[in-house]
């Protein structure tokens, strides 16, 4: 069993803002194999409300339509 982790619109924003990937890469590698392997999720709620603006985050949103989910089921 492997860890999932759950995220709501906060923390992807603070990610976003505050940690830019030429300053903290081994944070950013971490991150998007933890995409890339289905560890990190979040709800389709987050997609619209963050998918409104135009940035980084709202794009990225856009290219990783597969972490988001109608709801969540944890085991």
């Amino acid at each position: 069993m492997y860890n999932k982790y759950v995220f709501d619109s906060s923390p992807l924003i603070d990610l976003f803002k505050h940690y830019y990937p030429e300053a903290f890469p081994s944070l950013w590698g971490d991150f998007n194999e933890m995409v890339k392997n289905g560890k990190l999720m979040s709800v389709r709620e987050v997609s619209k409300e963050l998918g409104e603006h135009d940035d980084t985050l709202a794009e990225w949103i856009k290219k990783n339509p597969k972490i988001l989910h109608s709801h969540m089921l944890m085991n």
